[in-house]
């Protein structure tokens, strides 16, 4: 395995090593020239990491979409800036020996799966955060796989996604109807849950921090309708509070300021194949569903065997026992070599 090593690695700090010259999200080392960011969410982009590769002028590489998601960061991602380069999904990119192309991979707007090609014949991918339903695949002998989850099939869930969705947006807009709600899901999922629950033609603000209010822009300008998301302490914010009606958006129970949130609190969170319905009651006005922007159960080796890579590595660096699961059921449901990150 330290052949392996050699040709790829998952560091501590979450970067992917795809090349003696290349890594992407996480940081880079000194001799790393080329920074490739996978997607917007803030555990796969760290402003100081991209700052220390534009001190060394290296070169950090991104999707448009992806750029526009994180602009409200304070770090320089203006188009033109000379250690800035915006790729488009399938546009190829050189650098000294070896040759890059991103491809989407449906996990939000922007997100990218990574294939690097070298002269000297190795060619190494990465999935990135990934979802189903995508179109093209990367095509690398060497794969670094997302491992949320690990690829564990329920032999007794009775739903399916479509419905789960259907089932969430009633639930919202029926608990709307009766007071404040609470919204918790990742950035990119809770926008298209927003636009799929044609919020806003029912509300022209919802409450929400500032990376909350920039993605909904971003998403609306793509075509996901969206409200106006606006601070707590704003005039509109107040309003909303003050009439104790309003729906209120964020990523994590702690992006609120009380510790128990007013109304009902919606958390979609934590996909388990193993339920039997896709809602579960927590209790009194908490609920949380099982919906994800990640690929699960077949999805994930339906990508594994598209890629149709000879070895592959599960990422260890964000979920441990998620990684060591996947490789163990990579070898066993698809015959193929694979190991969790912490074990090259």
């Amino acid at each position: 395995m330290s052949k392996i090593s050699q040709i790829l690695s998952v560091r501590s700090d979450k970067s992917i090593k795809l090349h003696k010259l290349l890594a992407c999200d996480g940081g880079t080392l000194e001799e790393e020239k080329i920074h490739v960011i996978s997607h917007a969410h803030l555990d796969h982009f760290d402003p100081n990491k991209v700052l220390n590769t534009y001190k060394k002028e290296g070169v950090v590489i991104m999707s448009d979409l992806t750029r526009k998601l994180l602009s409200y960061q304070n770090i320089t991602l203006d188009p033109n800036f000379g250690c800035l380069k915006i790729l488009n999904m399938n546009e190829k990119y050189h650098f000294e020996d070896l040759t890059l192309r991103l491809l989407d991979n449906n996990h939000i707007l922007g997100s990218c799966q990574v294939e690097v090609y070298s002269d000297n014949g190795i060619s190494t991918g990465y999935s990135g955060d990934f979802n189903s339903e995508i179109i093209e695949f990367i095509d690398v002998d060497y794969l670094v796989i997302d491992s949320t989850y690990s690829g564990r099939v329920s032999n007794n869930r009775e739903w399916n996604y479509e419905e789960a969705y259907d089932k969430l947006i009633n639930l919202v807009i029926e608990k709307l109807n009766q007071g404040p709600v609470n919204l918790v899901a990742d950035s990119g999922l809770l926008q298209e849950i927003i636009s799929k629950a044609k919020i806003s033609e029912k509300e022209e603000y919802i409450i929400g921090k500032k990376e909350m209010s920039h993605f909904s822009k971003i998403y609306d300008e793509m075509g996901f309708e969206q409200p106006e998301v606006v601070d707590k302490l704003s005039y509109e914010g107040q309003e909303l509070l003050r009439n104790d009606s309003y729906l209120w958006i964020g990523n994590h129970l702690s992006d609120w300021p009380m510790s128990e949130p007013r109304g009902t609190t919606i958390i979609v969170k934590n996909f388990s194949p193993r339920n039997l319905d896709s809602i579960h009651t927590l209790k009194e006005n908490r609920y949380r569903v099982s919906l994800t922007s990640h690929a699960i159960e077949g999805e994930i080796f339906r990508y594994i065997e598209n890629v149709d890579p000879k070895i592959v590595i599960t990422d260890s660096s964000r979920n441990n026992k998620g990684a060591i699961d996947l490789s163990k059921n990579i070898r066993s449901k698809l015959k193929i070599e694979s190991y969790p990150s912490d074990a090259i």
